[in-house]
């Protein structure tokens, strides 16, 4: 594995194993199912586990380490082996445990913006924060690009490919270090992005408009798993011009239950307008009887999504 750096879950863990040995440390083998077994070591099956991790005992007990994850933090783990119950070689004996199970906190992804309105543009500043898998899935995807075009691609991400997006100063941080979550700011100038009719403004924020499409099919018979527990937060502030201001508002979305919270809202103050919205998912899998309610919940994000702020001038 190590002179072809590549392996599968077993040989990565004896790796890993092996490796963290070599310098002391007490490293062993672990055995689990993942979350798509929906049974565990009760089971006497040797169908009951799909996978191979390695584990270190330190001071405060066993930190689980799974090769597969290459852009996952240290003490972070994956959806889809929280709270799995892992089996730990103990010499001639073997040691029953469970993995941590982590709140939707580790995979933040924190959109901060600043923007004004300069005729039909909006301009501004934009910081942006990735955790855990949402981190993991976004240099999943950066990782495949070619380093000479990393960049180019990175801005075309960023843009979601809009050509009049302009993006200046962009500033990345640990981008190599995936222990640390992952910064990145730059300056934007989106042109065109406000349509003008007389003496009104048409004003589209949210360009992200996470989940507006994700209705799931009510013939499905079986629960609907997300890769992750997604939390998003985005919060907009809007410097709008001179005399200008929202004809109405659309009325703030809030959506909670024990799976999930989904939260939206304007609020006017003085000539700045503010956007916030957050997403949390408690548990990532949606059960087949909540499907008709998440759909319900999902048309009316949507509805809210397509509400377009009208900024009319006043005398």
């Amino acid at each position: 594995v190590l002179n072809k750096k590549y392996g599968d879950c077993k040989g990565m863990a004896n790796l890993i194993k092996n490796l963290l040995k070599s310098i002391g440390l007490d490293a062993r083998l672990c055995w689990l199912g993942t979350n798509h077994i929906l049974y565990d070591y009760s089971t006497p099956s040797l169908a009951v586990d799909n996978h191979m991790i390695c584990a270190v005992k330190l001071n405060e007990g066993f930190i689980f380490l799974d090769g597969t994850e290459k852009y996952i933090g240290f003490k972070e783990y994956a959806e889809r082996i929280q709270n799995r119950q892992v089996m730990i070689e103990n010499g001639e004996l073997c040691i029953l445990a469970r993995i941590p199970e982590k709140q939707s906190s580790q995979n933040l992804l924190e959109e901060k913006r600043k923007v004004k309105l300069n005729g039909n543009n909006i301009a501004g500043s934009v910081e942006m924060v990735y955790k855990g898998e949402s981190k993991q899935s976004f240099l999943a995807g950066y990782n495949t690009i070619k380093k000479q075009h990393q960049e180019q691609a990175l801005e075309n991400y960023l843009s979601d490919g809009d050509s009049k997006y302009g993006i200046q100063g962009l500033l990345v941080k640990n981008i190599n270090d995936w222990n640390n979550d992952i910064h990145i700011q730059y300056s934007v100038n989106h042109k065109d992005a406000v349509a003008e009719f007389g003496d009104e403004k048409y004003l589209d924020i949210d360009t992200q408009k996470e989940l507006m499409n994700a209705e799931i099919d009510s013939a499905r018979k079986t629960d609907y798993c997300f890769s992750y527990k997604y939390n998003i937060s985005r919060n907009i502030e809007v410097d709008l011009p001179e005399k200008y201001r929202p004809a109405s508002l659309p009325q703030p979305v809030v959506i909670t239950n024990d799976i999930y919270s989904i939260k939206a809202a304007y609020k006017l103050e003085s000539n700045k307008l503010y956007y916030t919205k957050e997403i949390i998912f408690n548990k990532a899998r949606i059960p087949v009887e909540k499907i008709a309610q998440w759909n319900f919940d999902i048309k009316k994000l949507k509805s809210f999504y397509l509400e377009q702020i009208t900024l009319k001038k006043t005398p």
